[in-house]
């Protein structure tokens, strides 16, 4: 009887032993996400991370809404006397109740902003780094990242004057509590990364896959809007 027990105590053993020299045990990588160390390895990843960046436009924070009437700009004229109406709290801003934790738009732009701001900032790091990104290819989908980052920033100084600039790929524990940047700093960052955009942005694309991404047009025309309003008397 001792001998069986020895003879299972030792079977046991090497059985520990066996899955203990599983490597495959030691993979942490999860199965159902994608790391920062797993996706950006291919151009179609590139293309996926690129593509988020434009996606936080249809966030009701900036161009989006529920329904095809309801598209943020459209609410915008709830500050006016041109509409009344509080959806997403605008006609509170109309009022001038407004405060911080008002919420709706007050909140959600700024929030939707930095998401905006926080993927472009990724996808500039990340992209230099995909195997077999070329260089034309690289400038082309810069420049859209470029333009996008300017965007959000110019939505930043139009609501809320001075917000933190940040320019790298989101860290919670040092941009968490970063003091706003005063907002002429700010614009000079949205017009370095317009004049970027507009040197290798196309004047139009020709594949229907790239339907609706950013022209050379579109980065001069916010440049001119910008500089408009920034000579207009205050």
């Amino acid at each position: 009887m001792n001998k069986l027990k020895i003879w299972a105590i030792a079977g046991g053993l090497m059985t520990v032993a066996a899955a203990g020299c599983n490597t495959s045990l030691l993979d942490v990588n999860p199965t159902d996400r994608y790391l920062d160390n797993t996706f950006w390895q291919s151009m179609e990843q590139a293309n996926a991370g690129l593509n988020g960046c434009y996606n936080i436009l249809r966030n009701d924070g900036i161009f989006g809404g529920k329904g095809a009437n309801n598209a943020t700009p459209l609410w915008e004229e709830c500050m006016t006397p041109n509409l009344y109406g509080n959806t997403m709290n605008f006609g509170t801003i109309a009022r001038s109740d407004h405060s911080a934790s008002t919420g709706g738009i007050i909140t959600a732009r700024w929030a939707d902003a930095y998401g905006g701001i926080g993927r472009c900032n990724t996808f500039l790091e990340k992209a230099p780094t995909v195997p077999g990104m070329s260089k034309a290819n690289l400038d082309r989908m810069n420049a859209q990242a470029w333009f996008l980052r300017a965007l959000y920033y110019s939505f930043l100084t139009t609501y809320y004057g001075d917000a933190p600039l940040i320019l790298t790929t989101p860290d919670a524990d040092k941009d968490a509590f970063l003091p706003r940047t005063p907002r002429a700093q700010v614009l000079e960052q949205v017009f370095k990364d317009l004049d970027s955009a507009a040197k290798y942005l196309p004047v139009k694309y020709t594949a229907a896959t790239d339907k609706g991404r950013v022209t050379k047009g579109a980065a001069l025309a916010l440049k001119a809007r910008l500089l408009l309003f920034e000579a207009s008397p205050s």
